[in-house]
């Protein structure tokens, strides 16, 4: 009765429309059947397009097809496999397992056999385990198949390297609003008839489908059922008809624009929970996720700045992680960077300094930089005073030469005034105390005026620091002068060779020039500039009465090799100094934080509480080689840093001064032995370093004369035993 009645009467399934001839679903309808009808992958599909290449070429290789849902990833290699005449077989990875894989295979070798190719699609083909994965490897070698996976997840995680590494990966991107419209249009044009939706409720669908094509068709299917005749849904009517909500937002009007500017004020007034809260209506509304991500960018430029460096490399990586992971994952990355820029401290500083400097550059014109810092790769330039004076800051103290790059007729500048907050503060210190420099210098000027050394920066004030020159000198003058410097600084090389130099500093000539000093080692090196226009530069500094070994680089490779040596503290100084009496005990650590203080018209080193304002902290090693009667000690010192005055302040502070130091040793109740100069017994006496090329370089330097007459005053022997060379560094 039953099978009579299934004869005889209405079938359930064709009450639903199932029954064979019954209507097929609208995505199916609109399937493309050429490559040219697929819409929204241009990049792949259109004339210069990857895939048109690969098919112009004759040369198609297995694939892997990455993009979210409804984008056309079945249909194109189904497409394919038509436009190459290969047999097209499908398989789903969620239920399929190797046995199904073996069939699959077995056909596909019969067929090749025949000269039939395969071309095999394998949907959600991250769904297979790594074994399964690993028995594609060699059918896709031998040519049994050509592989084409579809994914919505990240290959790079979810496939093996070596199935990555034998197929290209294509990336498909959600349909776009002027796609959607375009399958719109094609559904209506095949269903004879109009969507019954006002324009609103069009643009409603559109954002509800979300890029994806086949939901979009879906949802048109879905208004024609519902919709009576000659009714025509508004937007919200939509909404209720389908059981979604569309999020109110318009890229292109007010909401747009409220929302963002929302989001940025949020940021900027430091209110996590707000920017979060904008942050979502606007992705739940359909907005692009990197439009987002690069407005993130520019608050941390704009709004925190150098406040905190860190927000605009964490607003780079949220936009990179999205453009790695793509939505949802990366739109979280998007959430972190938001939440970080909103709690970073804020500045504005770095912008409005940007600002004021550029109205500055467009009304002062095309002023001429300061000559000391113009460029000078020719002979000619160099005779016109191009970079004459200049001072390489890397080879003076604390790497800075205070010198003025403003235009003379200029003067200096004041745009960049970052605040007491977040690493701005840092800054702000060191502008200060490189403010004190100059002024240490004696070559800044406010108002005319020598600036005092506390004395603070006004707005309004003129300063001005003038560039160092000298006269111009007639050029034989200047010849001679240059061929006897030459053969000066021949005369006390200890070492040579085409990167490095050493030389043996004598006592009294200083290595920088200062307030008043115009002869001076630095400004001797430029007569050893060579062909290239390459000058020496100094690797490190001596006290002007020290005497001993001084480390020149001759070439830019050997100067930032040599400096990152001495950074990295890889380089060895041993000197020599004869002190009033002798440290108990012998061999020793000396430890301090060291400041300078000024006394007259005179600058000494003095020890500092550590986090004293301008401290920093000085360790040396000593050790006694030998000594006279209790009397006098012949030290060997290793700096393991090197400030200002270290070795001189350190033996001070320990009782022990450096006998002739006309700073730190005090003559009363003390008489020199007879015939002993009073002059500062301090030697750099050896220095052992990496040489930029390899190998280590290793250069003593003699006595001076007037240590070389102590010496044999005392009956002291240079060639002793040096207890530091084997001292232990803790």
């Amino acid at each position: 009765m039953m099978a009579r009645a299934r004869r005889g009467g209405a079938s359930l399934f064709a009450a639903a429309g199932l029954e064979r001839g019954a209507p097929r679903p609208l995505a199916d309808k609109l399937r493309p059947t050429r490559l040219a009808e697929v819409v929204g992958q241009d990049h792949l599909l259109g004339s210069d397009g990857a895939l048109t290449r690969l098919l112009d070429a004759r040369t198609l290789g297995s694939l892997i097809f990455w993009g979210p849902p409804g984008t056309g990833k079945t249909t194109v290699a189904r497409l394919l496999a038509q436009a190459t005449d290969l047999h097209f077989e499908q398989i789903s990875a969620i239920f399929s397992g190797i046995g199904d894989l073996k069939k699959v295979f077995d056909a596909a070798r019969a067929r090749r056999e025949t000269g039939q190719g395969t071309l095999l699609f394998v949907d959600e083909i991250h769904r297979f385990n790594r074994a399964q994965q690993d028995s594609f490897l060699p059918v896709m070698e031998d040519g049994t198949i050509v592989l084409v996976g579809a994914t919505t997840e990240n290959p790079s995680f979810e496939l093996i390297a070596p199935l990555l590494s034998r197929a290209r990966v294509m990336v498909f991107k959600r349909l776009d609003a002027e796609a959607l419209e375009k399958l719109l249009a094609r559904a209506e044009a095949i269903e004879g008839k109009n969507l019954p939706l006002d324009a609103e409720a069009r643009q409603s669908l559109i954002r509800m489908a979300d890029g994806d094509g086949r939901a979009a068709l879906t949802l048109a299917e879905e208004a024609w059922r519902a919709a009576r005749k000659g009714e025509t849904f508004s937007a919200a009517q939509f909404q209720e008809v389908v059981q979604r909500r569309a999020p109110i937002y318009d890229k292109q009007q007010d909401s747009h624009y409220n929302l963002i500017s929302a989001l940025h004020k949020s940021v900027r007034g430091s209110d996590p929970d707000a920017a979060l809260y904008y942050l979502c209506r606007m992705l739940d509304a359909g907005e692009e996720p990197l439009y987002i991500a690069r407005r993130v960018v520019r608050m941390a430029i704009e709004d925190i700045g150098l406040a905190d460096p860190q927000a605009l490399v964490v607003a780079n990586a949220a936009k990179d992680a999205y453009d790695f992971l793509g939505s949802p994952e990366g739109e979280l990355a998007i959430a972190e960077a938001v939440i970080y820029v909103a709690t970073a401290p804020k500045s504005n500083a770095a912008y409005t300094a940007y600002g004021a400097a550029m109205r500055t550059a467009r009304e002062a014109g095309s002023l001429l930089p300061p000559m000391h810092i113009l460029n000078a790769p020719t002979q000619l330039m160099r005779s016109q005073g191009y970079a004459e004076a200049y001072d390489y800051d890397h080879d003076t103290a604390e790497a800075f030469s205070g010198q003025d790059y403003f235009p003379e007729q200029l003067g200096r500048q004041k745009f960049y005034d970052p605040p007491e907050r977040g690493f701005e503060r840092e800054i702000r210190k060191r502008l200060e105390y490189w403010t004190k420099l100059r002024q240490a210098k004696g070559e800044l000027r406010v108002n005319g005026k020598r600036a005092q050394p506390k004395q603070r920066l006004e707005a309004g004030q003129a300063v001005r620091l003038p560039p160092l020159r000298t006269e111009p000198r007639p050029p034989a003058q200047e010849a001679d002068a240059g061929a006897k410097t030459r053969d000066f600084l021949k005369s006390i090389t200890l070492y040579e060779d085409a990167d490095v130099l050493v030389l043996d500093k004598p006592m009294g000539l200083a290595v920088q020039g200062g307030s008043g000093t115009t002869r001076h080692l630095d400004a001797m090196l430029e007569t050893l500039r060579d062909a290239r226009g390459q000058r020496p530069r100094l690797v490190h500094r001596l006290d002007k009465d020290t005497a001993g070994c001084l480390l020149v680089a001759k070439t830019r490779f050997a100067a930032a090799a040599l400096a990152k040596t001495f950074r990295s503290r890889s380089a060895r100084k041993i000197y020599w100094a004869l002190v009033a009496g002798v440290p108990k005990p012998r061999q020793g650590r000396i430890s301090t934080f060291l400041a300078k203080e000024t006394r007259g018209d005179d600058s000494f080193m003095r020890v500092a509480r550590h986090g004293e304002e301008g401290a920093s902290h000085a360790v040396t090693y000593y050790a006694v080689i030998d000594t006279a009667a209790r009397q006098l000690g012949w030290l060997s010192l290793k700096p393991v840093t090197g400030r200002t005055h270290q070795l001189r302040a350190h033996l001070a502070h320990i009782g022990h001064p450096i006998v002739g130091d006309p700073k730190y040793f005090s003559r009363e109740n003390w008489e020199l032995p007879r015939g002993m100069q009073d002059r500062l017994h301090l030697l750099a006496r050896r220095i052992v370093v990496p040489h930029p090329r390899g190998g280590t370089m290793d250069v003593t330097a003699p006595l001076p004369p007037h240590m070389r007459q102590s010496w044999n005053l005392i009956g002291f022997d240079v060639n002793r035993y040096d207890p530091i060379v084997e001292a232990p560094e803790e």
